[in-house]
């Protein structure tokens, strides 16, 4: 009889332990149904504001997909290597526009993989290069995607990448958009600091032989011609020639250059008698410089016009 009081009192006890233990494992499932979003950026530009709007957010892991390049951007398309990384993501931020070429395929087979084009009905800048052949410099036809290049493109990226986030991931709507306003903060704070330390290049004459380098000639005020040349490419003595002729038709001293361009042709430049300002055009940074080395490359290209600007004479300015 003690036995079976003893067997019962046990049964009992798991009886009114099962329920307990039950809703621990429900607490466990839920926990882990708790979804995490694996999310890439196209190039480290976009990378940049969306990191400034997702920072601190929770379950989202951001990350950039195209390693730096010495070339155009436009140029890039995937390798096997992104396109198993893309496999296990959940969206793609891009700036569209035509920036990544790969772009028009993704959004085609759109599926699984969410696709955040923040270009999409952007007012993007449009020049007309002083030599632009639409078979031989396709690259400067039309609008150009490099906003990001520009303090105002980097605010309403930022703007269109939280609201991007926010519509994906609800749960945290209010995380993006303070986030974006901190970051809305600190590029105005920046447009500041480029407009000061720009001043006096207002109206002044330069040349931009970069398409990615049109947002920051227009920041800085400057009186541009364009001339049609690829990122990270030399020029034939021939075109060299027809430049620098042009140059010296438009008495323009101050040149605008990617940082990776060769340095024969810097040096052939500046041997012309040519101030040369060798810009960042943010396709050569990493994901684990942050959001800040975005900021500072921004800072650093007026710097280096202003800097190259005031070698200038007088007389020749």
């Amino acid at each position: 009889m003690r036995r079976f009081r003893k067997f019962c009192a046990l049964l009992l006890f798991a009886c009114l332990l099962a329920p307990a233990l039950a809703g621990c494992g429900a607490k466990e499932d839920e926990r882990e149904e708790v979804q995490a979003l694996n999310i890439y950026a196209s190039f480290y530009p976009i990378y940049a504001v969306a990191s400034m709007v997702s920072d601190g957010v929770p379950d989202l892991t951001l990350h950039q997909l195209v390693q730096p390049q010495d070339g155009c951007l436009r140029a890039y398309s995937l390798s096997d290597w992104d396109a198993a990384l893309l496999a296990s993501a959940d969206a793609l931020i891009v700036m569209g526009g035509g920036l990544e070429s790969f772009a028009s395929a993704l959004a085609a087979n759109e599926g699984r993989l969410a696709l955040a084009q923040l270009g999409t009905n952007m007012e993007l800048t449009e020049v007309e290069a002083e030599n632009a052949d639409p078979e031989g410099t396709p690259h400067w036809v039309g609008a150009n995607p490099h906003a990001y290049l520009s303090v105002d493109g980097g605010i309403e990226l930022a703007e269109r990448a939280a609201h991007s986030l926010a519509a994906l991931d609800p749960r945290y709507e209010a995380q993006y958009l303070e986030n974006l306003e901190r970051a809305k903060e600190q590029l105005s704070g920046l447009k500041a600091a480029i407009a000061a330390e720009t001043a006096g290049l207002k109206g002044a004459k330069g040349a931009v032989l970069n398409e990615a380098l049109v947002y920051a000639a227009g920041d800085y005020g400057l009186d541009a011609l364009y001339w049609a040349r690829e990122s990270g490419e030399s020029m034939e003595d021939g075109s060299l020639q027809e430049l620098l002729d042009a140059l010296d038709e438009g008495n323009i001293r101050l040149v605008l250059i990617e940082r990776q361009a060769p340095q024969s042709l810097v040096e052939a430049l500046e041997a012309a008698g040519l101030a040369v300002a060798k810009l960042d055009v943010l396709s050569t940074h990493r994901a684990d410089e942050g959001a800040q080395a975005y900021l500072d490359a921004l800072r650093g290209n007026a710097e280096a016009v202003r800097r190259a600007y005031e070698g200038i004479s007088e007389e020749e300015q």
